[in-house]
């Protein structure tokens, strides 16, 4: 496809730590670039040993529903890609106050759903660098 195409893979909260640091070392040999999702979103512990083990970054956020969820995931070098949807985290100003806390912390966001609601609030952050949408 090019190496101006970034392919995202999105394990929806389906695999256990085992399999997923497996998944994680394949999917960085093949090049990909972010595995999101790959453990249930209320495991922050378990995700934090797999954010150090894979090469790639490990995106989270379709499901926590505010700040101090997403910071958890920091303080925890859990992820380094947050996906706050404003529609469950209390609107676009908790996204705000989320993309500040990332930025604090180096991450990346990644908006989630609802494009026409986050492309404002996304066009004012300097971590906003993708989208993640299903249209």
């Amino acid at each position: 496809m090019g190496d101006d195409v970034r392919i995202m893979i999105d394990a929806n909260e389906r695999l256990d730590l085992p399999t997923a640091l497996w998944t994680g070392a394949r999917l960085a040999d093949l090049g990909v670039y972010w595995l999101e999702e790959p453990l249930s979103s209320d495991d922050v512990t378990g995700h934090a040993p797999l954010a150090a083990a894979v090469v790639m970054p490990v995106a989270v956020g379709e499901h926590p529903h505010g700040r101090f969820e997403f910071a958890a995931y920091l303080h925890a070098c859990a992820a380094s890609v947050l996906q706050p949807g404003g529609p469950l985290t209390g609107g676009v100003t908790e996204w705000l106050r989320i993309s500040a806390i990332a930025e604090a912390f180096g991450a990346t966001l990644s908006p989630h759903f609802l494009p026409e609601l986050h492309v404002h609030p996304a066009a004012v952050v300097p971590n906003a660098r993708t989208w993640n949408t299903s249209r």
